[in-house]
């Protein structure tokens, strides 16, 4: 109810969205059987947040391939409380960033699409775009989100609606910094030479093994509320098996996957 709305906001404007599950709702946030990640070194993570002093600010991004052809900048456009990007973190000249992206259909009754923005030396999460919205949108939002962090290097899953995300990049906007597919650390090939990242049991286990093992090691800096509770709500189901990996009843896991 509006009462409700009030409260949420008025921690919000506090600074304190990680009080809005016990203050608000009883702490209903369901609990993970068997979480994938360390629920300690989370726990670490989020609190240790206030170090950072960041003061997240609510915007739209308004961006298109004419403005990218024509050398135009991305409009942010501040939109308190009700943004659907939020800025921890202003892009700084010393640094590198990255913008993961995951697409959806855009209406709401499906997941939401939701971009990640990472500083790739600190592994600092410095925002984050959630919301429903069409995939060649999406597609606009990646590309002004990569602009704005100096040219970020954008790395769109490609599956399903993904593929509207790519080809959009690729052929309208002809942005120059996409992900492409790698072998990694162990040697395994991720569909070496392919735009964007391709979701399958085997790039998925490795990418969520790898954000496991920063998060025990508790290199990476979390500011999101989203991503932190879909974070400590992600399991293994029964069998263990990287298909039944996901969110508990109840949760989304678009910000973590």
């Amino acid at each position: 109810d509006a009462r409700i709305a009030q409260q949420i906001a008025k921690l919000k404007r506090e600074g304190n969205e990680a009080q809005i599950p016990a203050r608000i709702y009883g702490d209903m946030t369901p609990t993970a059987q068997r979480p994938v990640f360390n629920l300690r070194c989370l726990q670490e993570i989020w609190d240790r947040r206030v170090l950072a002093k960041v003061q997240p600010r609510q915007f739209e991004v308004s961006f298109s391939a004419a403005d990218y052809q024509a050398g135009k900048p991305p409009v942010l456009s501040h939109v308190p409380l009700h943004g659907r990007l939020t800025v921890f973190r202003a892009p700084q000249p010393e640094f590198t960033y990255i913008v993961s992206g995951d697409a959806s259909r855009g209406t709401e009754k499906d997941d939401y699409a939701v971009a990640q923005v990472l500083c790739r030396e600190t592994f600092e999460q410095v925002a984050r775009w959630r919301g429903h919205i069409e995939p060649a949108q999406f597609a606009d939002v990646m590309a002004g989100l990569g602009v704005y962090y100096n040219h970020a290097l954008l790395a769109p899953e490609v599956i399903k609606e993904g593929y509207t995300v790519m080809h959009r990049l690729l052929n309208e906007y002809g942005y120059p910094f996409l992900y492409r597919g790698v072998k990694n650390a162990r040697g395994d090939a991720v569909f070496e030479g392919t735009m964007g990242f391709v979701p399958n049991s085997a790039t998925k286990r490795m990418v969520i093994d790898d954000l496991a093992m920063v998060i025990s090691e508790m290199s990476v800096w979390l500011h999101d509320i989203d991503t932190y509770n879909e974070l400590r709500t992600f399991e293994r189901s029964e069998g263990g098996v990287i298909a039944r990996l996901g969110a508990v009843n109840g949760m989304h896991d678009d910000c973590v996957t």
